[in-house]
């Protein structure tokens, strides 16, 4: 039988860096510099950020411009935006008719109207948003609370219909555990937070 010892473990093999390149880069002359593709806050923008940037910017002219039907693709190139170079808004324009953009355009329009619970959280997540409140607060968010900020728009509505029946369903509940918290604490002889904070209030 073969005894086990500790020769039998192999060590882990640790990846060492190589030589560094830039040990001179402080070193340069006044007259040569690196240049880096920085815009005007210096962040570093690559070739992602360009391509979201234009994607973006043509999804703008797509909403503001474009008319559904094909009879409209003449009235919708005579109208482009100031500062396009109409060689560009002619193919822009021309692709947006093409069967297959407006297949595909019918597709997106189909499935987002299929989406029910829609949320204004950008492209951050909802434990990261929870984790801003909570540090703003001082104390942990409820769920239910996070629900309502984050599906609702700034001038408090709710972004559809169904969210709008799911905020109503929300402080019911709401109203209903915060009832029951209450009552748990004054059978057990304690007083609940809300008390706690009327009486500060009023001294």
């Amino acid at each position: 039988m073969h005894k086990v010892s500790t020769q039998d473990v192999q060590p882990p093999v640790c990846a060492t860096r190589g030589p560094s390149k830039y040990l001179d880069v402080w070193d340069l002359p006044n007259d040569q510099v690196f240049e880096l593709p920085l815009n005007s806050m210096h962040q570093p923008v690559d070739e992602g950020k360009i391509g979201k940037a234009w994607r973006d910017h043509k999804c703008r002219l797509k909403t503001s411009h474009y008319i559904l039907h094909p009879r409209n693709k003449a009235r919708v190139k005579n109208s482009g935006p100031e500062g396009c170079i109409l060689e560009d808004w002619d193919v822009l324009v021309d692709h947006w008719y093409t069967d297959d953009a407006v297949i595909e355009s019918e597709k997106n329009r189909d499935r987002r109207s299929k989406q029910e619970d829609l949320h204004t959280l950008s492209s951050c997540s909802f434990a990261m948003h929870a984790a801003k409140k909570a540090k703003v607060d001082g104390c942990p968010v409820e769920h239910a609370v996070l629900y309502l900020i984050l599906h609702t728009r700034k001038d408090g509505s709710a972004v559809n219909p169904i969210v709008q029946a799911k905020i109503g369903l929300d402080q019911v509940g709401s109203r209903s555990r915060s009832q029951v918290q209450r009552s748990g604490a004054m059978s057990q002889g304690r007083a609940c937070p809300s008390t706690c904070e009327a009486s500060q209030t009023q001294s």
